[in-house]
């Protein structure tokens, strides 16, 4: 699982990883997508 801010550089990133034969996986909207989720979640 690779992560960035944004999820831009991220999924660059697992695209990469999964041509070279890994199992690669973005979180996708990068940290920033998570804490927004979590507010949603938490009602804020």
């Amino acid at each position: 699982i690779v992560y960035c801010n944004t999820g831009e550089r991220s999924s660059a990133a697992a695209f990469i990883l999964t041509r070279m034969g890994f199992d690669a996986y973005a979180l996708q909207g990068g940290l920033f997508g998570m804490l927004r989720q979590q507010e949603k979640q938490q009602g804020a």
